[in-house]
């Protein structure tokens, strides 16, 4: 099983180099920032927001590049493999699609437990310790963002793998995945109008429905890739 978890990290080396420099650029910012203004603008630093304020940002905006990453690992997954033809030597091997599979889910939530836990652990000490500025009702909107946030991941992943599944184009696979939420979106400001319109206040229905949505629409596209993978003859 070990092996085919290093054949899977090594089919999407690229996107976990991309991943990383997504996951640590925001904190490098952040720090950055503070460290050039002390050094060559001392007279800025009253003008810069509290560090924690910045760490919180540098956290959400961590958090929400690092979901491009599992967009990009589902949409790659399964249809890359055609790609490359790397499907075919697999089929040949005396394997089975629950344990190539298996691989797979198990890079994706490694990475997904990196991207979430490092920013939730962030966002926990910034809740215990935070300075004069960064107001505990701040912190209360990370948390709905990091919800928000995490819940949209999902769907960029499980979308995209139902498409890497079907098709044999990494590419419209991560780009469906990726303007799901959008659509998602579009869908429930529509829904909003049409009650508005027969004299419905529905905002904050529609706006709470966005969780339950797109938590329906993963699951369903990733138990609709997943099984369309086992019983697909490949390549």
């Amino acid at each position: 099983m070990s092996w085919l978890i290093w054949k899977e990290y090594r089919h999407n080396r690229l996107i976990m180099i991309v991943g990383l420099v997504l996951l640590v650029f925001p904190y490098v910012v952040a720090v950055a920032i503070g460290w050039i203004t002390a050094l060559f603008a001392p007279e800025l630093r009253g003008e810069l927001p509290p560090w924690t304020l910045r760490m919180l940002g540098a956290a959400l905006y961590s958090m929400a590049l690092g979901q491009l990453t599992l967009g990009l690992l589902g949409g790659n997954a399964i249809a890359g493999e055609r790609v490359d033809r790397s499907a075919e030597f697999l089929a040949y091997l005396p394997l089975s699609k629950a344990r190539i599979l298996s691989a797979k889910i198990a890079l994706a939530a490694a990475t997904a437990a990196v991207i979430w836990l490092l920013n939730f652990v962030v966002l926990l000490a910034l809740y215990a310790g935070f300075e004069e500025g960064a107001t505990p009702r701040a912190l209360g909107n990370a948390w709905s963002n990091f919800a928000s946030i995490a819940t949209t991941g999902l769907l960029f992943f499980s979308v995209a793998w139902l498409l890497s599944s079907l098709l044999e184009s990494p590419a419209v696979s991560v780009c469906v995945g990726l303007i799901t939420p959008f659509l998602v979106v579009t869908a429930l400001v529509l829904l909003n109008l049409l009650l508005a319109y027969h004299g419905v206040d529905g905002r904050r229905w529609v706006f709470v429905s966005y969780y339950p949505v797109c938590l329906v629409l993963a699951a369903a596209s990733f138990a609709a890739g997943t099984w369309y993978f086992l019983r697909r003859v490949e390549p």
